[in-house]
């Protein structure tokens, strides 16, 4: 969907523009003008292949659901999503056939029958977009990230009171249950503090001038995500263009088995605002459950029918929990942690809160963060674990996990856990971490797994352009020289280009050739697209 620039409106008309065709299939089934095969395989594949990944408990992801971010989410995926199924069905020739008929019925089987699951780490680069997840053998949880760039936007809105203005800022939720985000949950928000989201912390009203799109695409050129279908990452400069939002920084977030590590620095103030104090929402859900923290050698209970506005100045690990999330903070130097429940929580739209309530999770970062105060964060996200488990994780993450956060050049992650190095590169640089130095000639992502007797290489390339041709890296490891192909993913994957790695001292140089205007005619001109294709 292109307005003023690329969107997911993968629920709204988005959605009817890929099913409404089957009322006019169904005029000519079983006749002579009956329709090819083809035709109903284009949508059988969108529904089997894109969707799926995107459900979660029966419900839809709002950070994908374009202008219906509100709505039930629950009741698109039990009526509209599946009747789209029975639809299509009904639409088919007796000669008509799919070639993943067997995927079709299982997919609406099991969402169905609510026992659907899926494991999966996918990068949804166009849209800068990632669905990080399990649950097939293991305990379930979801995880995604949405981005803003130049070339995309966020979620329109079209509501008499504007909620959705930060929707594509860098939003990071984490749902375990399934219903951490439903609609009641988003009607109590205060939308000034999204999951993942660094910005000025407003008490005024977003701005409700201007069209479905006025928060506009941001004005960062760095945007992008990257997954090998276990682990990925997202690397964003958030620089929002539109004038209402207040601040910039440089973020990452690191995707790793059951480990959700987001990384912050450079937090600014870019504009005047209300000089309200800028701060990162680690969090906002329902408060359901205990919420419990443990900070500077205490614990503190708050329980869900308080309503409590309260400030920590943390300077050691922190940890907090409640139903099945816990929050590891990691602080460097004195931050201020802020907990706010109940009738604390500035609710956008009153006229549609409910008797939930929420909890909000956040770093302050004070009215003017600069160098010298508290301008970066480090935080995990922990799904499916007790109070019980969180000090022995806490404990775990700090001797097996290694953060680098290098200002505005470099964010680095190494899970000795996992055998994982994940780098995020902002400019061109060079950063050591887990004993490995890795330098970059671009902005550009990279992850690095040690499979045991081989070594898996994931690139990506965070400001797409057609004229870009290369990427080259230098990893003071000695990986096998040779000349290495690449498929490109997608619903139809197909042949990339290749990777040339060379003995460069003791380690290695690594040149990424990336598709460009050279190959347009080849990619059916969709390079610019494939440019920023995980590798």
């Amino acid at each position: 969907h292109i307005a003023n620039a690329t969107d997911m409106a993968m629920v709204a008309y988005g959605f009817e523009w890929l099913t409404d065709c089957f009322t006019g299939f169904n005029q000519f089934k079983n006749t002579d003008f009956k329709l090819a095969d083809k035709y109903y395989q284009f949508p059988a594949d969108r529904l089997t292949e894109v969707y799926p990944k995107m459900i979660y408990k029966g419900r839809f992801d709002f950070l994908a659901s374009g202008r219906s971010y509100l709505d039930d989410l629950e009741k698109f995926v039990s009526k509209t999503y599946l009747d789209a199924f029975q639809n299509l069905v009904n639409s088919k020739s007796k000669t008509t056939r799919l070639t993943n008929q067997e995927k079709f019925d299982n997919i609406y089987k099991n969402i169905k029958n609510h026992t659907h699951e899926y494991s999966v780490t996918e990068a949804f680069w166009v849209n800068e977009y990632l669905v990080h997840r399990r649950g097939e053998n293991e305990k379930p949880f979801y995880a995604s990230v949405k981005l803003k760039s130049k070339r995309t936007v966020g979620a329109e809105d079209f509501g008499k009171v504007r909620k959705s203005w930060h929707a594509g800022y860098g939003i990071l939720p984490l749902k375990i249950r399934g219903d951490e985000y439903s609609h009641t949950v988003l009607s109590n928000m205060d939308w000034h503090m999204l999951p993942g989201l660094t910005e000025e912390w407003r008490d005024d009203a977003l701005p409700a001038t201007g069209g479905a799109q006025a928060s506009l695409p941001g004005d960062n050129t760095i945007s992008g995500v990257t997954a090998d279908g276990e682990s990925g990452m997202a690397i964003y400069h958030h620089l929002p263009r539109e004038t209402y939002s207040s601040s910039t920084a440089y973020k990452s977030y690191h995707f790793i088995d059951n480990k959700i590590i987001a990384l912050g620095t450079g937090v600014q103030r870019l504009r005047t605002g209300q000089q309200k104090e800028i701060a990162t929402c680690i969090d906002q859900s329902s408060l359901v459950d205990m919420l419990t923290i443990s900070y500077n050698g205490k614990v503190e209970k708050i329980s869900p029918t308080r309503s409590v506005n309260l400030e920590y100045t943390i300077s050691s690990p922190v940890w907090i929990h409640t139903g099945e999330k816990g929050y590891i903070i990691y602080p460097e130097g004195e931050q201020k942690l802020i907990i706010k429940t109940g009738a604390n929580i500035n609710i956008t739209d009153r006229e549609i809160a409910t008797d939930t309530l929420n909890y909000i999770i956040a770093i302050s970062h004070g009215t003017n963060p600069d160098s010298n105060t508290s301008n970066h964060y480090y935080y995990h996200l922990v799904p499916n674990v007790t109070t019980s488990d969180m000090d022995r994780l806490m404990d775990e993450y700090t001797k097996n996990i290694e953060c680098v956060k290098d200002d505005s050049r470099a964010h680095s992650v190494y899970s000795s856990i996992d055998k994982i190095w994940q780098a995020a590169f902002f400019e061109a640089t060079t950063c050591t971490i887990g004993g490995i130095m890795i330098k970059a000639s671009d902005p550009s992502q990279i992850i690095l797994k040690d499979a045991g007797n081989s070594w898996k290489l994931t690139i990506g390339n965070p400001i797409p352009d057609i004229n870009k041709q290369q990427l080259e890296f230098y990893v003071s490891l000695p990986l096998k020289p040779g000349k290495y192909s690449y498929r490109l993913g997608g619903i139809y994957p197909r042949d990339g280009e290749y990777v040339t790695i060379t003995k460069d001292d003791n380690g290695s140089r690594l040149i990424v050739e990336l598709l460009d205007k050279r190959d347009d005619e080849f990619y059916s001109y969709q390079t610019e697209l494939y440019n920023a294709a995980p590798v």
